[in-house]
């Protein structure tokens, strides 16, 4: 019988794409059921392999990528369940399995994660509170495979939830990194999501976040990512041959601090 999975998350790194989480629909019996499998897929050899599944159906989790680890941040199960659950798979360790975290202080759907060499970084996400979304900014880090519990950092603001997290290097410092976030949403008081255009960077030593830069225009169909040591904004077209194009409409440089607007920019 064919299989209709929602709501999971695909990652990419250098040789596969990952399809992890979410969960089974039964159209027949309109229930939802853990997924058998996560996937892996080469898109060199066109293979998709099975992969070890998550422990539990889970939706709306934060997930991040290393080069060398994937971590899955809480989220919550299909009828809305909070989790405080993490997990985190080392790729090139065949075959790959999911490893419990510790589990987070507080339950946490959404939040933004970035890893970097094992350190772990989760900030903001919403809560579910009589079946509403409530956005936060809490900020919790942890050193795998070093740290037993989270650790409590400064919460950001504005709040936000879905950001983008961004950990880089300190080239000047070894083994340190500058952390940054980069756009997210909040929900104002009519419920309706609003776009957070802003990116900040966490100060280490005064511990509070910096505003860096504001993101021009920013929209809920735009996507940001990171690499190239540039923040970019995209949007996503149709074209004929009912696929998407993803072009970049600006970039933002972190070495110069400057805004590169594309030659594909509305």
């Amino acid at each position: 019988m064919k299989q209709y999975r929602k709501r999971y998350g695909i990652i990419h790194a250098d040789d596969n794409s990952y399809i992890i989480g979410g969960y089974i629909f039964d159209p027949i019996n309109k229930l939802r059921k853990l997924p058998e499998n996560d996937y892996k897929y080469n898109p060199k050899t066109d293979i998709l392999q099975p992969i070890v599944s998550l422990p539990n159906a889970v939706v709306s989790f934060g997930l991040a990528i290393d080069g060398k680890y994937i971590v899955v941040i809480g989220g919550h199960t299909p009828s809305n369940k909070p989790l405080s659950q993490c997990y985190i798979m080392e790729i090139k360790n065949f075959p790959e399995t999911w490893t419990s975290l510790p589990d987070l202080p507080l339950p946490t759907s959404g939040p933004g994660v970035g890893i970097i060499d094992g350190e772990i970084h989760v900030i903001g996400g919403f809560d579910i509170i009589s079946y509403e979304s409530i956005t936060h900014g809490e900020y919790y880090r942890l050193q795998w495979p070093i740290d037993t519990q989270w650790k409590k950092e400064t919460s950001i603001e504005p709040i936000r939830a879905r950001s983008l997290v961004v950990s880089v290097p300190n080239e000047n410092v070894p083994f340190k990194r500058f952390i940054y976030v980069a756009g997210g949403y909040d929900v104002n008081i009519q419920r309706r999501p609003i776009a957070i255009p802003t990116v900040h960077m966490y100060d280490e030593e005064k511990k509070n976040w910096k505003l860096i830069t504001t993101i021009p225009n920013l929209q809920f169909k735009h996507g940001l990512s990171f690499y190239d040591d540039k923040l970019h904004i995209s949007h996503s077209i149709l074209n004929i041959d009912n696929q998407y194009n993803t072009q970049i409409i600006r970039s933002y440089d972190f070495k110069t601090n400057q805004w590169i607007e594309s030659s594909n920019s509305l």
